[in-house]
């Protein structure tokens, strides 16, 4: 078993733009300004991880949880109408959650010296309406 904090800066950038009419002026266009945010969440939990065999052949598995607060959850941006300019307005983009759990999981087996088996899971669940985020993957690596 290992506790663990992280904090992981991130920077997410959007280029401005300005819709465009194929023929004609673009009287319902809007225009993007290039907009920056940061993204700045705290991760404090636990690991427990342990090796074993299956049929001789080695194994590991991971469980990782954690609770994560995101610091800079602001993800708005300010267009504006072309044909009335001044009339900007705010659209909220995917806000992430304040506070969520998050699960991580894994498992690995050595087939051969140069080749495993792997499978992992990823989870992000919060309360109050922001949703949750859930992935899996699995495969065989081989090296060489």
């Amino acid at each position: 078993m290992t506790p663990f904090a992280a904090l992981q800066y991130g920077l997410l950038g959007m280029n401005g733009y300005t819709e465009t009419a194929n023929v004609g002026p673009s009287v319902l266009g809007l225009s993007y300004a290039n907009r920056v945010v940061d993204s700045l969440p705290l991760f404090l939990g636990t690991q427990f991880d342990s090796k074993f065999e299956i049929a001789s052949m080695p194994a590991a598995w991971w469980l990782r949880a954690a609770w994560v607060h995101e610091f800079e959850s602001d993800r708005t941006i300010n267009p504006s109408f072309l044909a009335a300019p001044g009339y900007d307005f705010v659209v909220n983009g995917a806000t992430p959650a304040r506070d969520a759990a998050r699960f991580d999981a894994g498992l690995k087996l050595a087939v051969r010296r140069n080749a495993e088996l792997f499978t992992t899971f990823n989870g992000e669940f919060s309360d109050k309406g922001k949703g949750s985020s859930y992935a899996g993957t699995g495969g065989l690596r081989i090296s060489w």
